[in-house]
């Protein structure tokens, strides 16, 4: 269906979401699942947003309404954030009606900034605040089967803590679940952000990650049933990198690989921007666990989608990656 402009103000983006799911509804009836009622179209969105420095020429302020109404216009039913502060946060939620979101602040495990963390050396704009690298989700389609949130540390379970970094990497996750009851399949979902220029804490950080997918995949394997397993983020590595290569060796495949477009993932645009849209790295990804040729989900499409607030300026650092995927033979 013909989608309407993108809107620009927090008023617009509400109108433009609730016509969004009318249209939605009016498609086929059940939201996402398709007319053979065997199969669902899943859209998901990655986006590093960029947290503000005094020195960026962009403030938040500037860009928030920019990044709700990108979000509202593509309408993803999952959307994975990276470098989103509990004030970033807060806005987001003000302006995406049918949102919800899980993901506790990366320093102290909890689901807000604590003024007993000293200022964050990040940003003195942040304050006490950081990433929280939340999963969102349309709670009109789906529903939350369970919550999980690791860091990448030698002590996964231990909130705040890293591999000696100043700041804890955190890994907040979503087992979410299709609310149409004719279809049986839950989706485990990850928003995280590896380490930049250590190829080391990088790598261990893989080994981390692997070990909590295999963790839930045996028990899902347990449980019985079909569920799709992916991670989701900046990953700050490039294609064909030692870190990109782990992923791949632990298990993982890189969305772009297996896309229906037959692309060389070098025929990719690059997934970062220098606020002026030049090209950069591509180094935000979603990965799938587990995934076997033949399996019962394919990708759809690939897409790198450069967000502006104005001719001149983006609305972050990074585009955002949105990915089309089917899930068939659930019923």
């Amino acid at each position: 269906h013909c989608r309407a402009p993108s809107p620009t103000s927090p008023q617009d983006v509400q109108r433009y979401l609730e016509d969004e799911e009318r249209e939605w509804k009016d498609v086929d009836g059940v939201g996402f699942v398709n007319t053979d009622r065997t199969s669902i179209s899943l859209r998901i969105a990655v986006w590093n947003l960029r947290v503000p420095f005094e020195q960026d020429e962009s403030t938040w302020d500037d860009r928030r309404d920019s990044v709700a109404s990108a979000i509202a216009g593509r309408h993803p039913h999952i959307l994975a954030t990276q470098e989103d502060c509990h004030f970033m946060n807060l806005d987001l939620e003000n302006r995406l009606g049918s949102y919800e979101r899980y993901g506790l602040f990366n320093r102290n495990g909890e689901s807000t900034p604590s003024l007993s963390w000293p200022i964050n050396a990040f940003s003195s704009v942040v304050g006490r605040d950081g990433e929280h690298n939340s999963v969102w989700y349309d709670s009109n389609q789906l529903t939350v089967q369970k919550e999980h949130t690791f860091w990448m540390s030698r002590s996964p379970s231990v909130p705040g803590t890293s591999f000696d970094e100043v700041t804890g990497r955190v890994v907040n996750c979503l087992l979410l679940r299709p609310k149409p009851s004719i279809l049986v399949v839950d989706i485990f979902f990850c928003s995280t952000h590896l380490p930049s220029g250590n190829k080391t804490r990088q790598l261990m950080s893989v080994d981390v990650i692997s070990e909590q997918f295999k963790l839930f995949h045996r028990e899902f394997t347990t449980q019985g049933g079909e569920h799709l397993m992916l991670v989701s983020g900046d990953f700050n590595a490039v294609p064909g990198s030692a870190t990109h290569t782990a992923m791949i060796e632990k298990g993982f495949v890189d969305a772009r690989s297996i896309s229906k477009e037959k692309r060389d993932i070098s025929g990719y645009s690059p997934t970062t921007n220098d606020w002026h849209g030049a090209k950069d790295e591509m180094i935000d990804y979603l990965w799938i666990y587990n995934y076997k040729t033949g399996s019962n989900m394919s990708v759809n499409s690939v897409k790198h989608e450069q967000i502006s607030i104005d001719n001149e300026r983006t609305a972050s650092d990074h585009k955002m990656v949105l990915v089309d995927l089917t899930l068939n033979g659930y019923a």
